[in-house]
């Protein structure tokens, strides 16, 4: 029995020994996106000696738009972690749902992502090829008292602006309840033969009482550079 606890503790010891390999996550900002935009996608690796891979055999359905690499170390309350990031723009050639292959980080490999493309929205100015389009969408667009509404405002910007703000909807506190969702979304979309910057913000309405519920617009200011 002793000789058995001791070869169980020899062998714990040699698994605690023994390199870790480094795993490789993979994430996208936005899930679905359309034909026409951007998305962010992110490879991280738990080490920061991971090599960076050939990102070649994305351009089978995608194109690179940009690419980052960034390193980040951290020691707290004794404990070390070490993290590796990459992250490219890519826009999608074609609509449906397309695979984003596994890739090689020298010896690890991240895993195999899927991301659905659609065709694009519908510009509600679209011909119109105006510098600064605001656009907002709800749904659903029938909802039941205190149902959650997805209330999505987007800022297309085929120029540079600057000391820009975008007010938040407002609506009478007895009809409904606004809550922002998470962070602002950034990508590039091309409409209308233009190309533009956009950020997509997004709000959950619930309303509270029956009957039609009427959204203040939404004002975009800013100085055109």
């Amino acid at each position: 029995m002793v000789a058995s606890k001791t070869l169980s503790f020899l062998l714990l010891l040699l698994a605690m020994a023994l390199p870790v390999s480094a795993a490789v996550s993979v994430s996208v900002d936005r899930d679905p996106v359309g034909l026409e935009e951007s998305f962010r996608i992110t490879f991280e690796a738990d080490t920061t000696q991971a090599q960076d891979p050939d990102f070649g055999p994305l351009e089978q359905d995608f194109d690179v738009l940009g690419t980052e690499r960034s390193s980040n170390i951290q020691i707290q309350n004794g404990h070390y972690s070490a993290t590796t990031r990459w992250t490219l723009e890519l826009m999608a050639r074609r609509t449906g749902t397309l695979t984003i292959p596994a890739l090689r980080f020298g010896a690890q490999r991240s895993p195999a992502h899927t991301i659905t493309v659609r065709q694009d929205r519908p510009s509600r100015q679209a011909g119109s090829g105006a510098d600064i389009v605001l656009e907002v969408e709800a749904s659903p667009r029938k909802p039941y008292v205190q149902q959650e509404v997805l209330y999505t405002v987007r800022l297309y910007r085929a120029v540079t602006t600057y000391n820009a703000t975008l007010t938040d909807p407002q609506v009478t506190v007895a009809q409904a309840v606004i809550q922002r969702l998470g962070e602002d979304a950034h990508f590039e979309t091309r409409r209308d033969g233009r190309h533009y910057r956009v950020v997509e913000r997004r709000y959950a309405v619930f309303p509270q009482a029956s009957g039609e519920l009427t959204i203040e617009p939404v004002v975009f200011e800013g100085r055109v550079g």
